[in-house]
């Protein structure tokens, strides 16, 4: 899709050339574009029971979730969050707190675009800092900020991984690696209170809340695209298709029972992000009536009031992944460049002013949290 790659729609910006595949021919992963069509349920469904599953571990006496790697590793990667000294060029413009990022930076390809050569990492002020983690040679998927600024949750490769109190540990069992006979993934993850997470996965699994210790799984009944819960942890802001051939932000309760069109707008619609004090969302848009899909950033109140343009439609640019500074006074964006193939962080000020790119121009960042 000109304008908007099929693998941001298909994963949040972070499949791989081969996952969009998959979900092309096999239809997997629930999305309605360039007829990739999923299940999506059109009628009231009650939830699903919980689900009380093991915990993720195995060779352990006491239950204890099991260490992702290396016990010495592990230690040092955690110990890089919150302290690791500055590396790498500082951004070009000046902002405040610290961006959790995507980076190939590190990668031995620093110009792909796929997900197995994105690395995680902070952007702050001052410059780079790299967080390396065990397994993370699969790839960086998404990632979460939690309640706490150190503590993250991250999908690398078939992993979905808690890094805090200096500890790695897996959430869930992982998945295995990716192929035909086993397309199964996890797409993406976000925060949903003090111990409770989002998680997007591969159909039929879908959307689903799980316990931060991942031994209670709730099945959510509709699926959607890039789900994003309210800083008061009561409604849900998502990509939904209602049985049309494209999605647009719909708002809801987080039991995802009853789902609101944000605004009247009969346009694609992606990546929903909720301000911190809950009473704003931005999001991607696609312009009407062009020839060629152009998109812009947009804001609108939780109601749909209030809509404007923050983040003007320039040919060959697309956006995802869209992110609010601590204080709201800022939105950080992933920018896809079509022409150049390059995938950057910009800033820009609200309600609105200059686009400006924190990104070097030698490797690929994407924008995935950002706090104090």
């Amino acid at each position: 899709m000109p304008g908007r790659p099929l693998l941001e729609l298909a994963g949040g910006s972070a499949l791989s050339v081969q996952m969009a595949w998959l979900a092309c021919t096999a239809t997997l992963l629930g999305t309605a574009v360039s007829g990739c069509q999923g299940p999506i349920l059109t009628k009231p469904v009650s939830t699903p029971p919980p689900v009380v599953i093991p915990p993720p571990v195995s060779g352990s006496a006491d239950g204890a979730p099991r260490e992702a790697g290396d016990p010495q590793a592990v230690a040092s990667a955690v110990a890089l969050l919150p302290t690791q000294s500055p590396a790498g060029p500082a951004p070009r413009a000046d902002f405040s707190g610290r961006m959790l990022i995507a980076s190939t930076r590190t990668s031995l390809r620093p110009r792909s675009d796929l997900a197995i050569d994105y690395r995680l990492a902070w952007l702050t002020r001052d410059g780079f800092k790299s967080i390396p983690l065990p397994r993370d040679d699969r790839g960086v998927v998404d990632a979460t900020t939690g309640p706490a600024s150190e503590e993250v949750v991250a999908i690398v490769g078939d992993s979905l991984l808690r890094i805090a109190s200096g500890r790695v540990v897996d959430i869930l069992p992982p998945l295995g690696p990716l192929s035909l006979r086993h397309p199964d993934s996890y797409l993406q993850v976000t925060w949903a209170g003090e111990d409770k997470l989002l998680v997007r996965q591969t159909a039929p699994a879908g959307l689903f809340y799980v316990s931060i210790n991942g031994q209670h799984r709730q099945p959510i009944s509709k699926a959607g695209l890039e789900p994003a819960v309210s800083p008061d942890g009561k409604r849900v802001a998502l990509g939904y298709a209602e049985g049309k051939s494209f999605y647009s932000i719909y708002v809801g309760d987080t039991g995802f029972t009853h789902l609101s069109k944000l605004t009247g707008d009969s346009i694609l619609e992606a990546s929903a992000a909720w301000s911190p004090d809950g009473t704003q969302i931005a999001y991607a848009a696609q312009v009407r009536g062009t020839t060629a899909p152009l998109w812009e950033v947009r804001t609108a109140f939780p109601d749909g009031s209030h809509e404007r343009t923050l983040v003007p439609a320039r040919r060959d640019f697309s956006y995802s992944t869209l992110r609010w500074s601590p204080d709201g006074s800022q939105l950080a964006v992933t920018r896809y460049d079509e022409a150049s193939r390059e995938r950057q962080i910009a800033i820009v000020a609200v309600p609105g002013g200059e686009e400006i790119v924190v990104s070097g121009a030698d490797a690929n960042d994407r924008v995935l949290g950002w706090v104090p």
